[in-house]
């Protein structure tokens, strides 16, 4: 598995083949997080205000777990430091 994330780096990233140093690889019985109960009502709360920067927030956790939903809110995150610089 390592090597091939190392293929598909290389061949995405050609600058980045043969830097790969180390990994690590997790292997989770149950793949899909589940969230307790309120736990959209709490993240509606803190998006009304969240108090960003100098620290920002993004990842999963915040549009669903998922690498869509991680892409997703890195990507807003990013905007919304360039707004504030």
């Amino acid at each position: 598995m390592a090597r091939q994330a190392q293929e598909v780096m290389g061949t995405i990233f050609p600058a980045l083949k043969g830097t790969f140093q180390a990994h690590r690889i997790f292997k989770w019985r149950d793949k899909l997080p589940t969230f307790r109960p309120g736990y959209l009502d709490a993240l509606k709360r803190f998006w009304e205000n969240p108090q960003e920067g100098p620290v920002y927030f993004c990842g999963d956790y915040f549009a669903g777990p998922s690498t869509g939903g991680a892409l997703y809110t890195g990507m807003e995150c990013a905007q919304r430091l360039l707004e504030a610089i």
